[in-house]
């Protein structure tokens, strides 16, 4: 991988899935959205990417009907888990489908079986069997996901949390998050005006970004920009995007450095 590019692309869950019906993909914007990523990979074949996807519909569900990401301790909250996991697994396997069928070596690495937090925060973690893949050209695929939690039993992480992990231990040279918007509004909830880019100080000082107009039990939009401006904390080095998951070439544009949604900066 050395002297190659590195990528992790988030699908996210209100562009595959209809959030305000449970359970309900999207599986036309899914096999767009896998085209898509064929063509980026034919224009950019030295690129690694690592994809993920939200849970939209199918995990945000049933993580809220039981509250799994506030902790796991009861029989029923365990059944409840085991639900959610069930949801995300279904989801997971509809985009792994249509990335195949789009001609892409994607494999599955679920969260749940690799990390376990504590407090949400990673504890033990194994991501060895991430790089070897990518190592050998595949694409390796996350989603939100449940997980085990050494203080709350179980939790949910969002795929944002995951890449926030990732970030640490591949540093990656840029992350794009396609979302059902089209970028950061600067005068939400009017959306007519989108911010071209947004710095940490602006974030902080900023009333526009909020949360999902769906179900959304990991935060919605307000959380995912503040998980991306604490990774640029740490990594102000990398570019990270927020565009469009159902307009079409909103990744290939990210990637090419043509305006495309919302350009998160360090400074």
């Amino acid at each position: 991988m050395k002297g190659s590019k590195l990528v992790l692309i988030k699908l996210g869950g209100a562009a595959i899935t209809d959030k305000s019906q449970p359970r309900t993909a999207l599986p036309q914007n899914i096999q767009r959205l896998a085209e898509e990523i064929v063509r980026v990979c034919k224009t950019h074949p030295e690129m690694h990417i690592v994809l993920g996807h939200g849970s939209g519909s199918f995990g945000h569900y049933s993580g809220q009907k039981y509250g799994t990401r506030n902790g796991v301790r009861t029989r029923e909250d365990w059944l409840g888990f085991a639900e959610v996991w069930d949801d995300a697994r279904q989801l997971n396997e509809l985009v792994l489908h249509a990335l195949l069928t789009a001609g892409l070596p994607v494999i599955a690495f679920p969260p749940s079986a690799w990390l376990i937090t504590e407090n949400r925060r990673p504890a033990n973690y194994q991501i060895d069997p991430i790089r070897k893949a990518l190592r050998n050209n595949l694409i390796p695929v996350v989603n939100g996901d449940v997980i085990f939690d050494n203080h709350l039993g179980g939790t949910i992480l969002s795929t944002e949390e995951i890449f926030s992990l990732l970030a640490d231990e591949l540093c990656p040279d840029q992350i794009i998050l396609t979302s059902r918007e089209p970028g950061i509004w600067q005068d939400y909830p009017a959306c007519t005006c989108l911010k071209q880019t947004m710095t940490i100080s602006e974030f902080n000082a900023s009333s526009s970004v909020r949360g999902s107009s769906g179900m959304d039990v990991t935060g919605g939009m307000a959380k995912k920009v503040a998980l991306m401006m604490d990774i640029l904390q740490k990594h102000p080095a990398i570019k990270i995007t927020i565009t469009s998951g159902l307009l079409p070439d909103s990744i290939q544009k990210a990637l090419s450095d043509k305006l495309s949604g919302t350009l998160l900066k360090s400074g």
